[in-house]
């Protein structure tokens, strides 16, 4: 499998352009008004915590977060409940970003993030660590769902 162009954050970087940009175009779809929208702060807030979480725990064991070959099959915190929490991180972001700006076409964003992520980056990964890992990280599978 060939290496993904892109990187995950500047996926997220655009979905959280055109959420900002749905503000300007498109304010007449807002569905959750203010003082609701302001949960979405918690989402985001969140997300961010598990995105930090996850990369502290990253630089800790000094394994990659690009498509470098991989050091430590990294099992605990985070790692022990996601196989992809940097993911799970930033689909929360863009959930909370999404609530906070409240319109109906920007929950679209965070489904199309998802199918992005799920498609394009998370197979090449999984192959990536079942070469590099082998049975350790199949095991790994076995024991962690690759979301929640």
């Amino acid at each position: 499998m060939k290496c993904p162009f892109l990187i995950p954050p500047h996926v997220l970087g655009f979905c959280i352009t055109i959420e900002i940009a749905l503000i300007f175009v498109f304010n007449e779809y807002r569905v959750i008004k203010f003082p609701f929208n302001l949960f979405g702060i918690i989402g985001i807030i969140l997300g961010q915590g598990l995105i930090i979480l996850t990369n502290s725990f990253m630089k800790k064991h000094k394994t990659t977060f690009t498509y470098n070959l991989s050091t430590t099959l990294i099992t605990k915190g985070p790692f022990g409940f996601s196989r992809n929490p940097m993911y799970l991180g930033m689909e929360i972001v863009l959930i909370g970003l999404s609530i906070l700006i409240g319109n109906a076409i920007g929950f679209v964003l965070p489904i199309l993030c998802f199918a992005f992520f799920q498609r394009y980056f998370i197979p090449y990964e999984e192959q990536k660590a079942t070469q590099e890992f082998g049975d350790e990280y199949i095991n790994y599978c076995k024991r962690v769902r690759k979301w929640i």
